[in-house]
């Protein structure tokens, strides 16, 4: 029985998963010159 019960749940997170990356890969697609435009450095301190 517990294993029907992961291979249950282990599916849902794959479909989740899915729609997640469908929903955000083609965010950057969408808007190259966002993704591509310069970032402020993570560590100021340090040069680029």
């Amino acid at each position: 029985m517990s294993v029907i019960v992961i291979v249950v749940v282990d599916v849902v997170v794959d479909v989740i998963v899915v729609v997640i990356v469908v929903v955000i890969a083609p965010a950057p697609a969408r808007a190259p010159a966002l993704a591509l435009a310069p970032t402020p450095s993570p560590h100021p301190a340090l040069p680029p």
